[in-house]
């Protein structure tokens, strides 16, 4: 058997312990589907995919060959906006994949930890209905960053809190609703500086209130709920650690390296420096699914470097 061509990282595991069992040693010295080039990690996001297995080192490894590699990071749904509002109910959380990754940076110095995320409403979808007022726009950003801050309840190795921008016309950052779970638009536009006061309300109740660092999914590009249609090209951020998912692929046939995969690099957004580009959703978000769930690719040399 060619100990170099093994088909999945769990045959590595059964090959150590054979070698183990007949007074042999060796150091393993392939990687399996380790994600590049150096600092960076494979992992996962809310509800799936977690770790298939782990090695005989106890480092637990991310699923579907040929990925492989050891699982290094997780991102949870803390909460939402509209499950805290009681519109809606569940939220993508998967202790399975917290508990893995937290592992695996804790015990192994491997990855980068957990960390979560917050399903951002707009202004739009200000409890009272929305009304255009900046400091009610940014009192909105606040509230919702409090309650994001009292829903962690566990260590986050990954200490980041990121802003979920998407959907924006449901959510509030195009449309203006007349309550927080209304069905009824009052308002078919929403200015980008109304929307930057609740993203900015959101902000600085973290930065200035808690432990965490800030980040913020969203989308480079021209698409309709990427960074620009809702805040403007002018709105930019330097401060603020950026997960973004465009060019993702449903494709599982090969894996990133660095922010591209076949060919085909991400695109980031509102002019952010390259230390504040730190997470890429490259496969199974936006409707790109691939029957596991969503991967990521994150650059762990960027962890805490953009403030």
């Amino acid at each position: 058997m060619n100990l170099f061509a093994l088909p999945h990282p769990a045959a590595a595991e059964r090959i150590d312990v054979l070698l183990s069992r007949a007074g042999l040693r060796i150091e393993r010295i392939v990687s399996w589907g380790q994600a590049s080039p150096a600092g960076f990690w494979y992992g996962s996001d809310s509800n799936a995919p977690v770790p298939c297995c782990h090695d005989s080192g106890g480092v637990w490894l991310m699923p579907h060959s040929p990925v492989g590699g050891s699982y290094g990071g997780y991102v949870g749904e803390l909460g939402a906006y509209d499950v805290w509002q009681g519109c809606t109910s569940g939220v993508n959380w998967n202790q399975t994949g917290y508990n893995d990754a937290e592992g695996n940076f804790a015990n192994h110095n491997v990855g980068v930890g957990a960390g979560g995320y917050w399903m951002m409403g707009g202004p739009g979808r200000e409890p009272g209905g929305y009304t255009s007022s900046a400091t009610r726009a940014t009192d909105w950003g606040t509230s919702q960053a409090q309650r994001a801050i009292s829903d962690v309840g566990q260590t986050l190795g990954f200490g980041y809190i990121f802003m979920d921008i998407e959907a924006v016309d449901a959510h509030g950052w195009n449309n203006g609703f007349a309550g927080v779970c209304s069905g009824t638009v009052v308002a078919g536009s929403i200015p980008a500086t109304i929307d930057r006061d609740t993203f900015n309300g959101f902000w600085n109740q973290v930065w200035n209130h808690s432990s965490f660092f800030i980040g913020v999914y969203d989308a480079g590009g021209g698409g309709p709920n990427a960074w620009d249609a809702v805040f403007g090209s002018g709105q930019t951020l330097g401060n603020t650690s950026e997960w973004t998912y465009v060019n993702e692929t449903s494709s599982l046939s090969s894996f990133p390296s660095g922010f591209c995969v076949g060919g085909t690099c991400t695109i980031w957004f509102a002019s952010a420096p390259s230390g504040c580009q730190m997470l890429w959703q490259w496969s199974g978000g936006n409707g790109q699914l691939n029957g596991f769930g969503d991967f990521d690719q994150i650059d762990g040399n960027r962890k805490f470097t953009c403030a």
